[in-house]
């Protein structure tokens, strides 16, 4: 096995053991606790900031849009604070333009699984007969790097007679010999990555057990991508990508919640109570 194998293996580890203490502690607050679970997707603009002034200078991070889906959690711990946690898989797509390379154009496209945990207080409100809430809520979000791909145009491209070119993103150091030229090479990269977030947003319990959720989220990524500075492209002296970024993203997305009690949503009832 590779070092590179290796090290994909343990952070895989890492990431499995995580979810399973987490998905461990929900169920043992179950049988206690208001437990709903259901699909969840929705729409992110994201864009990375850079570290190092020397890239700050020369290169710009826009807004580039992504996407998620995957299944989420919610359990009411007292009357109005809930515990929200989601397991996602999220395309995280990153843009570099050049300030003074004009052509200068890097889409890094980072598939991940993202586990974000939020810790929700909500407030009750009614229109007519449709009840909702309103809610605030923040908590910390750990991702897992599956794998990553980048699309890349610059002047050096364009001076070779190359039109832009598609790369795979390697974890390991540029070789010295055997090199791929289809290759993105990342050295130390950090497959599990941490960050916090912010959410806001509303619910609704169009009937009993029931809820559906509609929410506004800041992701804001605390790791580096890499501990290296940048990962490098083989053949290419004037780019590299800049690893001492963190990725942050505007997210919105909707959630539909089934209430696992089968006799609270068969009592017609509301199952969220809020004093």
């Amino acid at each position: 096995m590779t070092n590179s194998n290796f090290l994909h293996m343990c952070c895989y580890r890492r990431f499995l053991i995580v979810f399973i203490l987490v998905l461990g502690g929900l169920t043992a607050f179950e049988s206690n606790a208001q437990l709903l679970v259901g699909p969840r997707f929705g729409a992110q603009m994201g864009w990375v900031s850079l570290n190092r002034d020397v890239d700050k200078g020369f290169l710009n991070s826009p807004m580039t849009p992504g996407f998620y889906g995957g299944a989420a959690m919610m359990m009411r711990v007292r009357e109005r604070f809930y515990l929200h946690s989601e397991l996602l898989y999220a395309q995280n797509r990153q843009r570099i333009t050049g300030e003074f390379d004009k052509q200068l154009e890097s889409e890094l496209t980072n598939h991940m699984i993202e586990l974000p945990i939020s810790f929700k207080v909500n407030f009750e409100s009614q229109i007519k007969n449709l009840k909702w809430q309103m809610f605030l809520g923040a908590g910390p979000n750990i991702k897992y790097w599956i794998s990553g791909t980048s699309n890349l145009f610059s002047s050096e491209l364009d001076e070779k007679g190359s039109g832009p070119m598609d790369y795979k993103v390697e974890y390991a150091e540029l070789p010295a010999d055997d090199v791929q030229p289809d290759r993105l090479y990342v050295e130390d990269a950090n497959r599990i990555q941490l960050g916090v977030n912010a959410v806001f947003g509303f619910l609704f319990e169009p009937q009993a057990g029931n809820t559906i959720i509609v929410d506004f989220r800041f992701d804001y990524g605390h790791s580096f991508q890499a501990r290296k500075d940048y990962g490098f492209y083989p053949d290419l002296i004037d780019y590299s990508e800049p690893m001492r970024s963190r990725f942050h993203a505007f997210k919105v997305g909707v959630a539909y919640l089934i209430d696992t009690n089968v006799a609270s949503r068969n009592k017609g009832k509301s199952t969220l109570k809020v004093k």
